[in-house]
């Protein structure tokens, strides 16, 4: 007889989710540098690469972290399942490389500019600093940005691009209630009484997100690994993040969930 399929949020399921998580993160662990990358993707993959490695390690953090401090998990897969994502519109959008860079240096510029405001009107903050080091960064907060349209990029988007229903970027805002103050804060911290007394204070907070976080974890981690694998030169073959990935049920060539194919290169 078969084993039957886990339902969506019981501990069989949560376990496979790890196990899967898990799987890809040894995989990167042991991946061997320096890599050989494809021509073709040398421009995709020095955006994408630090994408997904910041993606694969705070997975790895998320799984250390879930039992211990579950709400500072769901943190972490929060950003994990964000930049693997990322990674995955890099590869998969003509000239995504290109936007995506240019929108970083916009709020690098906003900042930078901010940040100049501030020392200038203070002298006392500079006086240790060269003329020619204060002239080099004025001249970059001067910078303009590029228009609009050439940086626009927006995870919302992201998310409703590979997906045909707005469930995949609600799990996404489901888990930045980890990463700003909000009702989870309170409620991974507070037991309260139905008239709003706490019953119970927890220091360390409760698994209240237990199945999205290690949905979050899985799905980054094999889309973070199946980024690298793309642009190795040759790709491993058999695919080790594919056998993973169909192994657990879990997607992981976001090409084919794209709602706007004619996006890609």
């Amino acid at each position: 007889m078969n084993n039957p399929t886990p339902k969506a949020g019981s501990e069989a399921e949560i376990g496979k989710l790890l196990a899967a998580a898990r799987e890809c993160i040894a995989e990167w662990e042991n991946l061997a540098f320096p890599l050989s990358v494809s021509a073709t993707h040398e421009v995709r993959f020095r955006v994408g690469f630090p994408l997904s490695s910041h993606a694969l390690n705070q997975v790895a953090v998320a799984l250390e972290m879930r039992d211990r401090f579950p709400l500072v998990a769901a943190s972490c897969a929060r950003i994990a399942l964000e930049h693997a994502l990322a990674a995955q519109w890099v590869l998969l959008t003509r000239g995504g490389p290109e936007t995506l860079v240019k929108h970083m240096e916009a709020s690098y510029l906003t900042r930078t500019r901010a940040f100049e405001g501030a020392i200038r009107e203070d002298p006392a903050l500079t006086q240790f600093v060269e003329e020619a080091d204060l002239a080099a960064f004025s001249a970059v907060a001067a910078r303009e940005p590029a228009p609009g349209q050439e940086r626009s990029w927006r995870m919302e988007q992201i998310f409703r691009r590979f997906a045909d229903t707005d469930l995949f970027y609600d799990m996404y805002r489901e888990l930045s209630g980890a990463v700003h103050p909000s009702y989870e804060t309170l409620e991974t911290h507070l037991d309260l009484t139905a008239d709003g007394a706490p019953r119970r204070l927890s220091k360390s907070g409760s698994a209240v997100s237990s199945h999205t976080c290690a949905q979050a974890a899985a799905m980054a981690a094999v889309l973070a690994l199946d980024f690298v694998e793309r642009c190795r030169k040759p790709p491993p073959d058999p695919s080790p993040v594919a056998a993973t990935a169909n192994r657990y049920g879990l997607p992981y060539d976001m090409s084919f969930s794209d709602q706007k194919p004619h996006l890609q290169p």
